[in-house]
């Protein structure tokens, strides 16, 4: 089960920023936020090595856009000082811009809610509205729907409450966890949000905690992203006070939701079918070039983005960049650079953009028929193989010898343990971590 807390804890420290003055409770903080492990001796901050805790001090302050100094700095103490989700933060560069998809979704576009209660600090008209405007934000951006649902059951519960109320994260009073939400799942409490009602929520003043940025962050949460290290992004993770002006997604953050689930009816058909989406909705083909640059093929589109994942230039029809390709199925990268694209039972070997041979029969290096129309394709690190991915099996080539290895196909069930069938894309990012894509 999984779910995100807010929290503050206030923390006193010299700031002329030696690394020995990290004390137990920063270490905690890092490991309750991801920055170091929790397992064995370490689960109460002892037992870590200087250079580990150096190295997560650094990545905190990456992903909070701060220098990374390595030290502890004024502005580093007043970013750990600072309110903000308890979720644990991650790292991986691998998605379009810097929204993180926390890898579960709905799998349905209409969704219930249901307050259950509310909070003397506002009016229920108040916070109904707050609650209502926050459905309607992400409705607005997204292929989603919502309808509120007086009694029965419904995916999402909204209540307040304090203390411990019936799941595994008690609340602990003013100023500390200010609320939690639930991903997308088949549990209970999945997608459930609860509000710390000891807590001082306000709307348009810079006094307590704006109701309308926690409802709006925290249904982020429940419809399944995770946090953006893009400040000004609702889902940055640490709260900032705000001066009266209304709170709404940042560009990140609808980017994020229409990457799970698509772009409004309204907007879609709003598009020229000649005019590629400004979001990638669906892969075709994915690859990895020796700069980290990373091409994506979608619906007669390519899609370039940079070694930080930003989209590099507009993207252009697939005839435009290569003009004697009508449709790719999977593509990889081959140990010299050069980059193979394959279509139903031929390829073709480019080098950038210029063509280097091409179209080959694949049955020239050993495809059989059941290859035709593959899924995917990668080059893993590991052994230096190609492997292509088509339904439920897959097939290991040798660049060397340009055939398919003996004893292939085999079942992906087998071997990638929890990779589904029927996949959309695959490669390998700059750190040595495979990544399929499904839906």
């Amino acid at each position: 089960m999984l779910m995100i807390f807010f929290h503050m804890i206030v923390y006193f420290i010299k700031t002329h920023g030696e690394l020995n003055q990290l004390k137990n409770h920063h270490i905690i903080y890092l490991q309750n936020n991801g920055y170091l492990p929790k397992y064995g001796n370490k689960s109460s901050g002892k037992g870590f090595k200087n250079f580990e805790l150096l190295n997560a001090l650094k990545k905190f302050q990456e992903f909070a856009g701060l220098p990374t100094t390595g030290v502890l700095d004024l502005i580093t103490v007043k970013k750990f000082n600072q309110p903000r989700c308890g979720m644990e933060d991650k790292f991986s560069n691998l998605r379009p811009k810097r929204y993180v998809t926390q890898g579960g979704k709905w799998h349905k576009k209409l969704l219930t809610f249901q307050i259950l209660n509310y909070s003397n600090d506002l009016s229920k008209n108040q916070i109904d509205k707050t609650i209502k405007d926050a459905f309607h934000k992400w409705e607005a951006v997204s292929r989603l729907k919502f309808t509120e649902r007086s009694n029965g059951i419904a995916d999402i519960k909204i209540k307040f409450t304090r203390s411990n109320h019936g799941d595994p994260y008690p609340f602990d009073g003013p100023g500390g966890t200010l609320a939690h939400a639930f991903y997308p799942g088949t549990h209970d409490l999945s997608g459930d949000i609860h509000f710390d009602d000891d807590e001082l929520f306000t709307l348009n003043t810079m006094e307590g905690k704006d109701l309308s940025w926690v409802v709006l962050h925290e249904l982020g949460h429940s419809l399944g992203l995770e946090h953006s290290h893009e400040k000004g992004a609702i889902m940055y993770p640490w709260y900032e006070r705000h001066d009266g002006r209304e709170i709404v997604l940042h560009e990140d953050d609808i980017e994020g939701i229409q990457f799970l689930y698509g772009i409004p009816d309204n907007e879609k058909h709003s598009h020229d079918k000649n005019q590629p989406s400004r979001c990638v909705e669906k892969i075709d083909a994915v690859t990895i070039d020796q700069r980290g640059y990373v091409t994506v093929i979608s619906k007669g589109f390519v899609y370039t983005f940079d070694n930080k994942l930003d989209l590099s230039e507009q993207p252009v029809s697939l005839h435009a960049k290569f003009n004697n390709i009508k449709e790719i199925d999977a593509s990889f990268t081959k140990i010299n650079g050069h980059i193979i694209y394959i279509h139903a039972d031929k390829f073709w070997e480019y080098n950038g953009d210029r063509l280097i041979k091409g179209p080959i029969l694949t049955k020239n290096i050993g495809f059989t028929a059941d290859m035709v129309n593959l899924d995917g394709a990668v080059r893993w690190h590991l052994n230096k193989r190609v492997y292509f991915f088509k339904g439920n099996k897959y097939w290991r080539f040798n660049e060397k010898t340009y055939r398919i290895d003996p004893d292939y196909p085999k079942l992906i069930r087998d071997f990638w343990i929890g990779v589904p069938d029927n996949i959309d894309g695959v490669f390998e990012w700059t750190n040595n971590y495979l990544y399929f894509f499904k839906g």
